[in-house]
Order: C-alpha cells, then sequence, then structure tokens
C-alpha cells in the first residue's frame, strides 16, 4: 500500500507539471498574438485597412493547427469578416476587451478562439481572429493519463504477485 501511495504522489505531481506545461504553451501563444498585434497595428497606421487584411491572410497560410483571420467589428452578418461571437463577447470586444474562449467542434474536437479588438484613430474597429486546435495538447495529456494508469496497475500486479510468493514461502501451501 505504501508503494501505492507514493506511486500516486508522483502521478499527481506528473499530471500539475502536464498542467503547467500546457499553461505555458498558452502563455507562449499569447505572447506571439500581442507581438502580431503591435504588427498590425503598425502596418495598419502605415499602410491602411487592405494592407493588413494581407498580412493577416499571409500569416494564416503559414500556420499550421490554427487560423488567423481579420475581422470588422461592425460587419453585418453574412459578411465574411463578421465577429460571429455571442452578444456578450461582442459587448466585451466593444469595450476593447480581449474574448476568449474553448468550443467543441462538431467532430467533440477543442479549439481556442481569442479574439483581440484593435483599432486606430479614424478607423473602423477591426478584431484579430485565432482559432487553434487544442487536439495535440489534450492527446499528450491523455496519452501520459493512460501511462500513469498502466504504471500503476503493473506495479500492483507486482505487489500481488511478491505478496504471494512470500505467503508460499514463508507459510508454505
Amino acid at each position: 500500500i505504501a508503494i501505492l501511495g507514493v506511486m500516486a504522489a508522483y502521478d499527481y505531481t506528473l499530471i500539475r507539471q502536464e498542467v503547467i506545461l500546457f499553461d505555458a504553451d498558452l502563455e507562449r501563444t499569447e505572447h506571439l498574438k500581442r507581438l502580431l498585434r503591435a504588427s498590425i497595428e503598425s502596418v495598419w497606421r502605415e499602410h491602411g485597412d487592405a494592407a493588413v487584411q494581407r498580412m493577416v491572410d499571409e500569416a494564416a497560410a503559414s500556420l499550421e493547427g490554427a487560423s488567423l483571420r481579420w475581422l470588422w467589428l461592425d460587419a453585418p452578418p453574412g459578411d465574411p469578416r463578421y465577429v460571429d461571437v455571442t452578444p456578450e463577447q461582442r459587448a466585451l470586444l466593444e469595450r476593447d476587451e480581449r474574448v476568449r474562449f474553448v468550443r467543441d467542434d462538431p467532430n467533440g474536437e477543442a479549439w481556442r478562439y481569442t479574439y483581440l479588438p484593435l483599432s486606430i484613430e479614424g478607423s473602423r474597429r477591426g478584431v484579430l481572429a485565432a482559432t487553434e486546435s487544442l487536439r495535440q495538447q489534450h492527446a499528450f495529456i491523455r496519452t501520459n493519463h493512460w501511462q500513469i494508469v498502466g504504471t500503476a496497475a503493473v506495479v500492483l500486479l507486482l505487489c500481488v504477485r511478491a505478496v504471494h510468493a512470500l505467503r508460499l514461502r514463508f507459510i508454505g501451501r
């Protein structure tokens, strides 16, 4: 039982480390988005909104497992640049607050959506929309959990086998 207690504590530590790594990955992604935001604002001021749209489209073409789009906060439904969020989320964007949430697609795959409002004086309000698959992160955590369960089962079987062998040796048949 002591061995299983030690393994449980170790497994708990592993899971906590996985969550910390996952959070660090999210923070690194957020840092890259902030850098992109600064670049977008600079291009927007210098070259206009058409240049921003081209820049975001070119950046999106190089992404794997993610998408990046340039949207307009005032675009009507049906417009390809429409920001499709709830009224509450739209209100946050109108107050220049970031909106971030996770939603499953029809196949059950989790996606993280991030909407960053951007504006420069004298122009309509833009929104940088980033969508990222969480498949790899979830697969990594799921695989590690199964490895932990498998290791615990093997140790339990070895302990049962050792107890049985000791019982036969010292007590007899």
